[in-house]
């Protein structure tokens, strides 16, 4: 991958420099290293701007390979002007007095460019086009504008992919300037809150929201966090920053979004700020939802890239619940969830326009990974990629089902599973819900049936019968091909898909987990006196023999001990506690579980937080009144609830002294003496 190839470095006056690189492996930064050396006094006291087809390269960490650059020979345009102010500088002072009517190269300026560089490339290009006759220092015509209009817009496009603003929604229009992006795609919990919606939502939604929202400062979080609920909904109501969401500064005007925003809604917005965008009431320009009612298509790079977007949490109790919604879409107390007409409508949709030159993309804000009847919805659109958001994770994921299954039938086996939790709420409701609509919404539910029966074919039934040949034929392309991106919170990475001549390359950037803690809490460990339990024998010849491997166990076996404390607390109080686990930690909450096993029946219910991100892990323990309340409990152990299957079981109570941890590690010790 590191292979030296072949580039052409083409300077204003037509020559050019042809340079040896790695396009996988040096990056913008040393090419420019190279020319200076090999063009030193041509680019003596220069600034070096490069140029590929229309995009700046101007991130010197980046290879060309970053940048969509495969290919040998190609040419990379060399802009040099004098460094009379710097780039950060020109884009600020330039695009505060950005122009709608600016047109051709002059547009380079939003990009940073200044007069001297858009110069050099205007003579450069018109020189290279035999029909233009543009003249050096005058003002380019109609027509040759137009041509530098045509050769920008078939230069490679740039789509950056984010998840969760959670009302900052300014966030959107950085990622646009960072990555020079012509679109934006947005997954859901975008903040469509203002503050007539305190009046709608709920406490816990809330409090979520407050978690998790970069526009609330630490401190400020942690302040409301431990008020109470009237506290906290006065303090939003009368601060006079933007606490909960800008998306009223973007309503009103005050605040703009850069570029085209495709996105859908999260679990976590407001159903009637929605409603009034499907009627028309609202409008944001450059903001366009993606929905079970509408589909966009892109034409970026020599792709047709056709958005499709369903937003919302998977809930299977409230697929057919609309909850506050007065249409087709659904929510309540500041959460949306996505509904089975919902599905029905948006296949519907899909077949209607469909168009096999497309390339499809399904956006969600659930995840098609742990929602199999998204993955089976993604079957059924004959989607290429699917973008969700994450679960508040630090890293994005990318992975393809073949990558991550032994064979297609444990592939089936998962989508089997989301059949049946369907047909098990169907079942129980399905003379009701028929009863209820309409010939066109018994239509939709027919298409959301079809979703949930969308079973690729066994192995096992393709020897049998060779009909369901084409059908398994068609999945299995899709189990190979059809990749899945799940996304972190924008404020934490974000997916860069870089579109040129029909190649769709991807690149993830995160903010990272910060391990240094780590090292940081072993020296202070090392540096700390030892308990005075450990010295209460005499030395012995050679007991420290093996001191520093010794002192590292000791010290691993403390930390073993104290995370294991937190977790024993609660079931030394009370003997009566149950392990809960197989939860999702972003639509199962402690007033849930409460209400599951009945508010009489439960004490208290503990979610341990994970050290790492400081999320609540997908398990909790729950403080029972009696012994009869526990066994009870423990008789749901594999139920089903809210799309988890729950594992419920007595946590390990102990064996006695130091615990089986610390024994196996005195033993590992004693050994090696």
């Amino acid at each position: 991958m590191n292979e030296l190839t072949d580039i052409q470095i083409r300077f204003n006056d037509g020559q050019d420099l042809s340079l040896k690189v790695s396009l996988f492996g040096d990056n913008i930064g040393y090419i420019k290293q190279l020319i200076r050396k090999n063009a030193f006094e041509r680019t003596s006291k220069k600034t070096i701007r490069l140029i590929h087809q229309g995009q700046l390269l101007n991130n010197d960490l980046y290879t060309l390979s970053n940048y969509g650059v495969y290919q040998q020979d190609s040419h990379i345009h060399c802009a040099l002007s004098d460094p009379i102010i710097p780039t950060s500088m020109i884009y600020h002072v330039e695009t505060t007095t950005k122009n709608d009517s600016i047109s051709g190269f002059d547009r380079l300026r939003e990009s940073g460019y200044n007069d001297e560089e858009i110069r050099s490339i205007r003579l450069q290009f018109h020189q290279m086009q035999r029909s233009s006759t543009y003249v050096d220092g005058v003002q380019p015509s109609v027509q040759e504008i137009q041509l530098e209009e045509e050769w920008m817009e078939h230069t490679g496009r740039r789509l950056p992919e984010g998840s969760d603003v959670r009302g900052h929604i300014s966030e959107l229009n950085r990622l646009a300037r960072e990555f020079n992006a012509q679109y934006i795609i947005h997954t859901g919990d975008f903040g469509f809150y203002d503050k007539s919606s305190l009046d709608r939502i709920g406490d816990r939604p809330l409090k979520h929201w407050i978690q998790y929202t970069t526009l609330v400062s630490p401190k400020t979080r942690a302040s409301l966090l431990a008020s109470s609920p009237e506290q906290i909904y006065s303090t939003l109501e009368n601060s006079p920053h933007t606490l909960l969401s800008e998306f009223s500064e973007f309503l009103a005007g005050n605040k703009r979004l850069d570029v085209p925003v495709y996105t859908v809604w999260g679990a976590c917005e407001d159903v009637a700020i929605i409603e009034r965008f499907r009627s028309g009431e609202y409008r944001i320009d450059n903001l366009f939802l993606l929905d079970e009612a509408s589909t966009h298509v892109l034409e970026v790079g020599g792709v047709s890239l056709r958005l499709f977007g369903l937003g919302g949490a998977v809930v299977q109790h409230k697929l057919f619940d609309n909850g506050e919604g007065t249409d087709t879409i659904a929510g309540g107390l500041g959460v949306m969830w996505t509904t089975a007409l919902q599905i029905g409508e948006l296949v519907e949709l899909a077949l209607r326009v469909y168009d096999p030159t497309e390339t499809r993309m399904l956006v969600t804000h659930a995840s098609p990974g742990r929602e199999g009847l998204l993955a089976q919805l993604a079957l059924t659109l004959h989607a290429d990629f699917t973008v969700s958001a994450g679960l508040h994770f630090r890293y994005n994921i990318a992975y393809n089902e073949f990558a991550c299954q032994p064979e297609i039938d444990h592939f089936r086996n998962r989508l089997i599973q989301s059949q049946e939790q369907f047909m098990q709420l169907w079942n129980a409701i399905k003379e009701q819900v028929e009863e209820s609509v309409d010939e066109h919404q018994y239509s939709l539910l027919q298409h959301a049936l079809n979703v949930v029966n969308r079973i690729p074919p066994s192995l096992a039934c393709l020897e049998e019968s060779s009909s369901q040949a084409s059908t398994w034929e068609r999945d299995e392309l899709a189990f190979k091909n059809m990749w899945n991106f799940n996304l972190p919170d924008a404020a934490y990475g974000s997916l860069l898909f870089n579109v040129h001549q029909g190649i769709m390359a991807s690149e993830m950037r995160s903010y990272g987990l910060n391990f240094s803690y780590r090292k940081h809490k072993q020296q202070q460990q090392l540096a700390s006196p030892a308990p005075s339990s450990i010295s209460t024998t005499p030395e012995k010849p050679n007991q420290y023999r093996n001191s520093t491997y010794e002192q590292k166990d000791t010290s691993d076996t403390n930390n073993y001990n104290t995370n294991r404390n937190s977790r024993r607390q609660s079931m030394q109080r009370n003997p009566y506690t149950a392990y809960v686990g197989g939860l999702s930690n972003t639509t199962v909450t402690e007033d849930d579980i409460k209400n599951y096993f009945g508010y009489e029946n439960v004490l208290g219910v503990k979610f341990p937080i994970d050290q790492t991100t400081q999320l609540p892990k997908a398990h909790c323990y729950v403080d029972f009144q009696d012994q009869y309340c526990l066994e009870k409990a423990l008789t749901k152990n594999g139920d089903i609830y809210r799309g988890n299957k729950l594992v419920i079981n007595k946590p390990n109570t102990g064996r006695g002294g130091r615990g089986r941890g610390y024994t196996n590690r005195d033993s590992r010790i004693m050994n090696m003496k």
